[in-house]
């Protein structure tokens, strides 16, 4: 008859290769016995929960790590303590992954006391380093940040290796959706460094995930790719499904970036059905927005259509269930010494919450509308935006002329051969700028396609609109660009026309494109009326 140890090894070797029905059974069966130690009852609660949740029975999964909680003893001993902070950590994850922010919340306050006072400096940093993610969950990143580093300032305190490098991939978090790449990458190679000798395939695939974001965000679609790849080799190996997640959903996120919307599509499928199989809406959310956007790009744009209404009501969903207005609040230290008064607030704070979802779910609606119509690159307006805007115009009645200025960037070609396709998107990138900011007052702009651009202006006489189109030139040519390019400048050719009424949008855009035509084969860096 095997021993309650053996058990227990039983059950974490099946766990380790993916067998939750057979931890199930022997964690069913130790503790349907009510023998053994707190500390085995404890580690049979916590695997069985793990399985539970890999199975997909996640609210299971933290009732056991609740039940856990419920059987142990106050915490006045050493190793009671221990165990405590252990299960409220795994409670903080689990509540995280489903969502449920304001019992994350709770978890951590309930940890932060413990360890503050034992003077656990580790098991502290990690509390606030989960507060500082629920800021992140709701997108505050500043905010986040300025909590982890409260925390790096401990730093050299910090005996082991393992919290140093975690603490380092959170602010690494950080200053990714903050565009701090060079900051980003340095904190990566510390990382590297620290890990040394360690055996530790989780921190490595986290290493390898943040390096693919970092080379994500500066654009190298391959180097993000290859990274990423890693990661989820390594997370595969280890059962670590959340970096296995995210590797699928940035993997999805290149391949789109790349126009290879069938590849990507697939790894955005792959995440999706884990998400689902194991309950983690975040990510699910995510998947979700990711697949819309491959499945329009396919032209599947039913499926677009449903995807991003699944997204819609998660994303309802957890900012209903998101303590921001609590959090925001209060400081970090009075978090920590005001947990009693925090509980009580909660339900009086219930209606001006609910008011503030809705207004952060309007705001939430208006950025989806606002990204569906905005250039990923650039910033300005898209083609499907132009399109609509000029069928909405020509369609007007009594509309006022307005002129339409079609440029295109002069020699783009030589940029993408001589400097690669980075510089290309750079200068595309500046252009954007500088195109959004010499419009004015009602003056759209849209990227048309490429390097050419279109600008919508609301005016009717052509001496009006060729001083207009000619300052543009100028403010282009004159602007120094050496920060993208080294030892050249940009210039733009543009070719307006200004509508009639009756005519169609194609036909607009017909004769400012001959008008274009005419400026090019003037020699470029000129501007031509039709």
């Amino acid at each position: 008859m095997s021993t309650i140890r053996e058990d227990l090894l039983a059950a974490s070797q099946a766990m380790a290769e993916g067998d939750s029905a057979t931890v199930v059974v022997i964690c069913e069966r130790l503790l349907a016995t009510q023998a053994g130690t707190h500390h085995d009852r404890i580690a049979a609660r916590r695997l069985l929960s793990d399985a539970l949740v890999f199975a997909g029975q996640a609210a299971a999964g933290i009732a056991q790590l609740g039940l856990a909680l419920q059987e142990l003893p106050p915490p006045d001993t050493e190793e009671l303590r221990r165990l405590t902070k252990e299960v409220l950590m795994a409670l903080y994850h689990r509540h995280y992954e489903q969502g449920q922010y304001r019992q994350a919340l709770d978890s951590l306050l309930r940890l932060c006391a413990l360890a503050a006072d034992e003077g656990d400096l580790p098991g502290f940093i990690a509390a606030q380093t989960g507060i500082a993610n629920l800021f992140a969950a709701h997108g505050d990143w500043r905010r986040a940040l300025g909590v982890h580093e409260r925390s790096l300032q401990y730093d050299h305190e910090l005996l082991s290796a393992e919290p140093r490098i975690v603490l380092r991939l959170h602010i690494v978090g950080c200053l990714l959706p903050l565009k701090k790449c060079k900051a980003a990458l340095q904190l990566l190679d510390e990382c590297e460094g620290l890990l040394g000798q360690l055996s530790e395939n989780a921190l490595r695939a986290e290493v390898e995930l943040y390096r693919g974001l970092a080379w994500q965000e500066l654009g190298d679609w391959e180097a993000a790719l290859h990274s990423l790849d890693i990661a989820r080799q390594l997370a595969a190996a280890s059962t670590l499904v959340w970096i296995h997640i995210k590797s699928l959903l940035h993997s999805g996120q290149c391949l789109l970036a790349a126009n290879r919307a069938g590849e990507a599509l697939e790894a955005l499928e792959q995440a999706l059905s884990i998400c689902q199989r194991i309950g983690m809406p975040l990510q699910e959310q995510l998947c979700e927005e990711m697949r819309s956007q491959a499945c329009e790009r396919m032209g599947q744009y039913g499926e677009a259509l449903a995807s991003e209404r699944r997204a819609h009501a998660i994303s309802l969903k957890l900012v209903r269930q998101t303590p921001m207005a609590e959090l925001r609040g209060q400081s970090l230290r009075q978090l920590k010494r005001m947990e009693e008064r925090m509980r009580f607030n909660l339900s009086r704070q219930e209606n001006a919450a609910l008011r503030e979802a809705q207004a952060e779910q309007r705001d939430t609606l208006q950025r989806l509308q606002d990204e569906i119509h905005t250039d990923p690159l650039t910033g300005t307006f898209n083609r499907r935006w132009l399109d609509a805007e000029l069928e909405r115009r020509v369609a007007q009645k009594n509309r006022k002329p307005f002129a339409l200025m079609l440029l295109d960037v002069d020699h783009f070609k030589e940029v993408n051969d001589l400097y690669s396709h980075l510089a290309g998107d750079a200068v595309l990138r500046e252009l954007g700028t500088l195109l959004r900011r010499f419009s004015r007052n009602d003056d759209q702009a849209a990227r048309y396609g490429g390097e050419e651009f279109v600008m919508l202006v609301n005016q009717s006489e052509p001496g009006t609109v060729a001083a207009i189109a000619e300052r543009l030139r100028l403010n282009i040519a004159e602007h120094s660009w050496l920060h993208v390019l080294p030892d050249r400048g940009v210039t733009i050719s543009v070719g307006a026309a200004i509508w009639r009424p009756g005519e169609t949008q194609s036909d607009l855009l017909a004769r400012a494109d001959e008008a274009l035509y005419r400026a090019k084969h003037a020699g470029r860096n000129r501007v031509a009326m039709e």
